[in-house]
């Protein structure tokens, strides 16, 4: 609870944001659509509650490389239907519906040599 409370943890959501993405782009059933933009809804409502600073900053610039990411997936013609049913931007009604009603997945499985990118 403390950790979902704390806009101080943004960094944190961005982290796991990242991760699940891998093990999405990996095929790993656990990690759905729901959960990615679930915890995208979070971190938008998050990261406005940050006082400004050269955490926030830093913060912001890597959750937004991560959307960039995530808009070129939906680009890609190879991954667009995966990534399609990822939602990047909501209002914040809907961000903090889907953020109060998701539920993290269990932690995915790593198979042997498989390794996570770190960015």
């Amino acid at each position: 609870d403390v950790c979902m409370s704390s806009s101080m943890h943004v960094h944190l959501f961005v982290e796991i944001l990242n991760q699940y993405l891998y093990y999405f782009e990996k095929e790993n059933e656990v990690i759905t659509e729901k959960y990615i933009s679930g915890l995208i809804a979070l971190i938008n409502e998050h990261i406005e509650n940050m006082e400004a600073s050269e955490q926030k900053s830093e913060v912001e610039a890597h959750y937004k490389n991560t959307l960039v990411h995530i808009q070129g997936m939906q680009q890609n013609e190879k991954t667009a239907e995966k990534f399609a049913s990822i939602v990047i931007f909501q209002d914040k009604g809907a961000a903090a519906a889907a953020a109060a009603g998701v539920t993290p997945p269990p932690a995915p499985v790593v198979e042997k040599n498989t390794e996570p990118v770190f960015e």
